[in-house]
């Protein structure tokens, strides 16, 4: 085999590594999706945000109501969809670049 094969084929088992790693992910976050409740320390799985954004979001208080048990965390699955539908109404965009476009069409409607 040359070289150029064989890294041909290194790229091409890391590539399925990648899609079979990403696959199993979007499976694992559909599985949560579908519990009555979702653990604390899964809900960025399931939401797809960095667990960091979690932190900031649960340290300014502004996620779903939360519930323990025993000493874990949880939320609700229907009151953690609320809480996405009321973030898509608010329809601000995250970064400042796009929210200072999205103002002129506000103030037009």
């Amino acid at each position: 085999m040359s070289v150029e094969a064989i890294e041909q084929a290194e790229t091409n088992r890391e590539a399925a590594y990648l899609a079979t790693a990403d696959n199993a992910q979007a499976q694992r976050a559909v599985a949560l999706w579908q519990l009555p409740s979702i653990p604390d320390h899964d809900i960025p799985e399931a939401l797809g945000v960095p667990p960091t954004l979690w932190q900031t979001l649960k340290a300014e208080g502004d996620t779903p109501p939360l519930f323990t048990i025993g000493r874990r965390l949880f939320v609700l699955t229907a009151d953690l969809r609320e809480w996405l539908a009321g973030k898509a109404k608010c329809g601000r965009p995250g970064s400042k670049r796009l929210r200072g476009r999205s103002e002129p069409a506000r103030e037009a409607a």
